[in-house]
């Protein structure tokens, strides 16, 4: 009826010379210009693809350069601390004149000092005394020292003899024949009280010990680091950039002063090293003129986003066509009707931040479906996003707006004609689904959903992936009325979710049978914590160095008269979610206090801590608690935490992590590089072990990129003074290639199975006796 009235309307308008009405002429216009708009925002997308990827890169660069500036900038201070506790030697053995000078720390004990000093050192070869008119007194390579010996003709005694104010030095490479190498020399003043230049003590750093270590980093294919002077001089690389170390570029340089500089952006240049044109980014050393240099090649950073390009312009291109299909079809059925009656109409019955139809438009689009159910069944199927409030604490409000706009964009171009998708409110959506094959069209169209849900998403610079849980329930089988037939599909929803994240469900007769036993769950839990029906089973943690057990982790296990052994999957979740869990884990925490008090080794006990029993506010009362009941030293008390924890970061969650730490609890994040897993955490709060997950730990020995990865958070663990733990560990070839990683402590079935508390000590004299782990 309305489509004949329109059809009637738009006969009276006046036509163009080409036979078009001036509202068709407008679609025609409209669909041009969303067709040139489409073209021309995939080609400037595509141009801002690149900035992006370049931005991504950059990140990656500062940190990891940030990372290794910090480290090696403690490697040369540890030289200079030394430098300073031999002056504040000579300065108490009361040595004010040269000749003191001379005869004091020319013998044999000044050289047996030096030698202690030195020992330990990551980079120092040497430690040397000079004379204020430069001949060597003594050094910790040999002794006597050789008379002949002297600096007087270096650039660096020159500088620090001439200049009272300059009281250390870093020396510009210099070769060292003796060990076919070169060296710097990091130059101390000593004077006397009165500012009389007495000598100097030099400490040699070999250049090969830093390009070592820079070669034990993985920057990946094409990568490379580089330790430079702020003059421009090339003191190490990895790869070794060999006879061009010590040599001075002017373009070093300046990107010294550059990357001293707040917010500027990175370098693109040729390198002089290899030819290769360059991404790079630099970190200086906080206490010396030096700076750390980390660069991509740009054919790498570019391999990142032609895929996307060509994504976009095919998208572009398709969108295009059926903007064209649509206006030809318009040109063909779309008639003028009362605009300002038409938008008001949209307003009431469609969502303003998705555009799709809102509850109300869905309610009576159901009620019209479900009159015509006896004749062709209609599927409805509600679904909403897994773990959407976390993107929102994470990411915020405005994402979560962006992520709700994209679902809507994917549900319109995936579901066929005749299918109504609508927002009921939040992030759950409800569609309208006739079907003729129950419930097999249902389904498919459930996982082509669920498909379109988990392809990734970029959120600002952030790419994430998401997934959706779905309820079914059809009409009129599960009910005739649109009520009934809802509730059905939401009882199946919640049994979804039950199932974990991605999951569908079919509404049937038990699920209501169900959510009555998830009630009984709930009060037999809460029965079970008053009467401690609980007991804790123990899993042996072993070192990865020897195979010795290092401590074990407390695992939570129910066992019910009538139902048996209850799964933790079962009831923690339900623990979480009425809040039981802050009383029971501190049950839990109390118990495995008190059962590794009964070990015969002193060994490390794991407790896991969840985010409620965190931001309860009295963890760190009930961890002191119960370690004073027990008599549990401290130091073998290991809290586990997942990255959640960490989400909703406050000061009283910072105090919570300081006071721990003062007491001697150890911290260890688990679950490590998968969800928001980031670097982040692991620089702002005192964590002193990262779990490695057994997703990654799997496929270590078939999956080049897994064990990449595993290789690379043991190096940078290790490089910010954590512990490494790989958890799932259930072969002999995954336990041999993490060893080679330098994998700390291995967990998993190859180990042990979880241990009832009694066997505990059987385990423990039948394994290897290493030493002791506090």
């Amino acid at each position: 009826m309305a489509a004949t009235s329109t059809a009637q309307t738009t006969a009276h308008l006046p036509r163009t010379p080409d036979g078009l009405s001036a509202f068709e002429r407008g679609i025609v216009f409209a669909a041009g210009a969303f067709i040139v708009a489409v073209l021309t925002s995939s080609v400037l997308l595509s141009m801002d693809l690149r900035d992006r990827a370049v931005v991504s890169a950059t990140q990656q660069l500062r940190n990891l350069s940030l990372v290794l500036s910090q480290e090696t900038d403690r490697a040369l201070q540890a030289v200079e601390t030394v430098q300073q506790g031999v002056i504040d030697k000579m300065r108490d053995s009361g040595i004010t004149t040269v000749e003191a000078f001379r005869k004091q720390m020319s013998d044999r004990d000044a050289h047996e000092l030096l030698r202690d000093r030195v020992t330990g050192l990551s980079y120092a070869d040497a430690i040397m005394l000079v004379t204020h008119d430069g001949r060597v007194v003594n050094s910790s390579r040999a002794w006597p020292a050789d008379d002949a010996a002297s600096i007087a003709e270096t650039s660096y005694y020159t500088a620090l003899a001439a200049d009272p104010r300059l009281d250390h030095f870093l020396t510009a490479p210099i070769a060292d024949r003796r060990a076919n190498s070169a060296m710097v020399f990091l130059a101390r003043r000593f004077t006397a009280p009165d500012g009389k230049l007495i000598g100097f003590v030099l400490g040699a750093v070999r250049l090969q010990s830093i390009e070592d270590f820079l070669a034990r980093v993985d920057i990946g294919a094409g990568g490379s680091i580089a330790l430079l002077c702020d003059d421009g001089t090339l003191l190490a690389r990895s790869p070794r950039a060999g006879a061009r170390v010590g040599t001075k570029f002017a373009w070093a340089k300046s990107a010294a002063i550059h990357f001293r500089r707040e917010g500027q952006p990175p370098v693109e240049k040729r390198s002089v090293i290899d030819g290769q044109e360059r991404l790079f980014w630099g970190a200086p050393l906080p206490h010396f003129p030096a700076f750390i240099a980390v660069s991509y090649r740009i054919e790498r950073v570019d391999a990142a986003w032609w895929p996307e390009v060509a994504v976009i312009c095919g998208g572009g291109l398709l969108m295009s066509m059926a903007a064209a299909v649509c206006a030809w079809l318009s040109l063909r059925q779309l008639r003028t009707q009362h605009r300002f009656a038409r938008q008001a109409s949209h307003a009431a019955r469609h969502d303003i931040l998705t555009g799709l139809p809102n509850r109300l438009m869905f309610h009576e689009e159901a009620a019209q479906a479900l009159n015509a159910s006896a004749a062709q069944p209609v599927a409805v199927i509600l679904f909403d996003l897994d773990a959407f409030k976390l993107i929102n604490d994470v990411y915020g409000h405005s994402a979560g707006d962006s992520l709700l706009r994209i679902v809507a964009e994917r549900l319109q171009y995936v579901l066929p004609d005749k299918r109504l998708a609508s927002r009921l409110g939040g992030d759950e959506f409800a569609i309208l689904h006739p079907v003729s094959a129950w419930p097999s069209q249902a389904e498919a169209l459930a996982e082509t959903l669920q498909a379109a849900m988990q392809r990734p998403i970029e959120l600002g610079n952030v790419p994430i992936s998401v997934s959706a849980s779905i309820g079914i329930a059809c009409a009129p089988y599960d009910g005739k009325d649109i009520d009934t037939v809802l509730r059905g599909a939401d009882l199946a929803l919640y049994a979804a979710k039950d199932q974990g994240a991605g999951n569908f469900r079919i509404f049937d007769r038990m699920m209501a049978d169900h959510v009555a036993a998830r009630r009984q769950l709930d009060l037999g839990l809460r029965a079970a914590l008053r009467e401690r029906r609980f007991v804790l089973y123990f899993q042996p943690v072993i070192s990865g160095l020897d195979g010795s057990t290092i401590g074990f982790e407390a695992l939570l296990r129910w066992f019910d008269p009538e139902r048996g052994m209850i799964s933790p999957a079962d009831f923690i979740p339900v623990a979480e979610e009425t809040g039981l869990i802050v009383e029971l884990g501190g049950w839990v925490l109390e118990q495995a206090c008190r059962e590794a008090m009964g070990w015969p080794l002193p060994l490390r006990v794991s407790v896991n801590v969840s985010a409620r029993q965190f931001h309860a506010g009295d963890l760190y009362a009930r961890v002191e608690d119960a370690l004073r009941q027990s008599g549990l030293p401290p130091q073998r008390l290991e809290l586990e935490i997942t990255e959640s924890v960490l989400l909703q970061e406050t000061p009283a969650l910072r105090q919570t992590f300081e006071a721990l730490q003062a007491l001697g609890v150890a911290v260890a994040l688990d679950d490590f590089g998968i969800g928001y897993s980031s670097l982040a955490y692991l620089r702002r709060f005192p964590v002193d072990r990262v779990k490695i997950d057994r997703s990654f730990v799997k496929d270590m020995h078939a999956d080049n990129d897994d064990a990449r990865i595993v290789s690379s958070l043991i190096v940078l663990s290790h490089i910010l003074g954590m512990e490494v733990t790989a958890e799932g560990v259930e072969t002999e070839e995954q336990q041999q290639l993490l060893q080679r990683a330098g994998c700390d402590a291995l967990q998993g079935y190859l180990i042990s199975r979880p241990l009832a508390a009694a066997v505990v000590p059987i385990w423990l004299r039948r394994q290897p006796r290493g030493a002791p782990h506090a």
